[in-house]
């Protein structure tokens, strides 16, 4: 980390792996749930070694990993990364999740429900607004604000899911179809 965390970090690379980016981003938020996450970067300096955990089912799963990172010929990041070359955090997080799903390969596609719970061990919950009143929408939000009022952290994140669009096909006011994003 250098000179803190924030949602802008991070950064998507070469694969369709926006919904745990995404969480990835709106954890960043809140830096001290972030930290919660590297379990041991005692010898990431020294020697490039991390510990990371993910909540993963139904417990704390801890990886270790290197910094030994996936480069182009260029050597620029082939995956994830963060907007300062000079971080790492996200890379870490993002190779670890890689390890404990056997690749980076396997990350492609996924929704951000399951990320959020992953990194934070909270319980998910997906609401398709399609399918909500104006009046059920209006409540929703009095009641997420509420809870922001109590004190809750509310984790969210959001996609224009579609099976007839293509991942990331272009949608209205420039957004994207089949793609995560954060709500800050």
């Amino acid at each position: 980390f250098k000179d803190g965390v924030d949602p802008g970090d991070v950064i998507q690379g070469a694969i369709s792996d926006c919904w745990i980016l995404s969480s990835l981003s709106i954890i960043a938020a809140y830096p001290d749930l972030l930290s919660k996450l590297f379990v041991s970067s005692k010898y990431g300096k020294k020697y490039g070694i991390y510990v990371v955990r993910f909540f993963k089912n139904g417990e704390w799963k801890y990886v270790m990993v290197d910094d030994r990172i996936p480069c182009d010929t260029y050597g620029a990041p082939i995956f994830a990364r963060c907007k300062d070359p000079n971080e790492i955090w996200v890379m870490i997080l993002e190779k670890a999740y890689a390890k404990i799903h056997g690749n980076y390969g396997m990350l492609g596609g996924g929704e951000i429900d399951y990320g959020l719970r992953d990194i934070s061990a909270g319980a998910p919950n997906e609401i398709d607004l399609r399918l909500l009143k104006d009046s059920a929408s209006d409540e929703m939000f009095k009641m997420l604000m509420n809870m922001c009022k109590g004190g809750h952290i509310v984790l969210m994140g959001c996609a224009i899911a579609s099976e007839e669009a293509e991942i990331e096909e272009e949608a209205a006011e420039g957004l994207l179809k089949n793609h995560a994003y954060s709500i800050l």
